[in-house]
């Protein structure tokens, strides 16, 4: 995930800054953060140059003059893709910069600003985990598969294969373990729990350390985490962020 953000006063780019680093402390390698004070060709450019999903922060006191508009602005390089988040004070008419655009989140720069923005960050983190999706190809068919829909992978014995499971259907495609691993590197609910297999922590409802079984939310049981990863998985588990 990539935070963009359009912001002139220093100190409130800092608190948009801490809130985002505080909320997203364990998955430090897993973002990255890019802070504007203007709004000219020059960061339209290098914002057009970011890929992946992104989540913008912007407020118009970075605009040159009060006939442009940061947001029609953003929406015409992302296409209504990506959500923003406008911030604002008293000084500006609002309601101009969200009429016919797309927002997020409408948050006031005041003294409940920091916890605004914080539950913000955790609905756009919900919404960019949830709208993420797995693709393959498997024959002539092509599949997307949410990720909020996917309990493991496990590989096949017999084949160069995967097979994916969900809570009600297993999908077979063609790849290797370590292939899907790259994939998901930058989701922190999947891990590897043996060289054969990828868990989606977020489905999983207790863990045996004495068995070192896995127990999914929809009782299905998985008897397989190696020695390595086992420690690995619990302080996930511990950790995770409930969404």
């Amino acid at each position: 995930m990539n935070y963009i953000i359009f912001e002139k006063n220093a100190k409130t780019r800092r608190v948009i800054t801490t809130a985002i680093k505080q909320y997203l402390y364990s998955n430090k390698i897993h973002y990255k953060i890019y802070e504007y004070d203007i709004l000219n060709k020059e960061t339209l450019s290098e914002v057009r140059s970011i890929s992946g999903f992104n989540v913008y922060i912007l407020n118009p006191n970075v605009q040159k003059c009060a006939s442009e508009n940061i947001v029609t602005y953003i929406r015409k390089i992302d296409k209504y893709k990506n959500p923003i988040i406008l911030t604002y004070d008293d000084n500006i008419n609002i309601m101009k910069y969200i009429k016919k655009n797309m927002i997020f989140d409408l948050i006031k720069t005041d003294e409940n600003f920091f916890i605004n923005i914080s539950n913000s960050l955790t609905k756009v983190y919900e919404l960019a985990n949830n709208e993420s999706v797995f693709c393959f190809e498997y024959y002539d068919e092509i599949y997307r598969i949410p990720y909020r829909s996917i309990y493991y992978f496990e590989k096949n014995s017999n084949a160069n294969s995967i097979t994916l499971h969900t809570k009600n259907e297993d999908f077979i495609f063609y790849s290797t373990i370590n292939e899907v691993m790259e994939r998901l590197e930058n989701d922190d609910r999947f891990i590897k729990t043996h060289r054969s297999i990828i868990v989606n922590i977020h489905k999983i409802e207790k863990f045996d350390k004495v068995f070192n079984e896995i127990v999914f939310d929809n009782n299905k049981r998985l008897p397989i985490v190696c020695r390595r990863q086992k420690q690995n998985l619990i302080n996930k588990l511990l950790n995770k962020i409930n969404i």
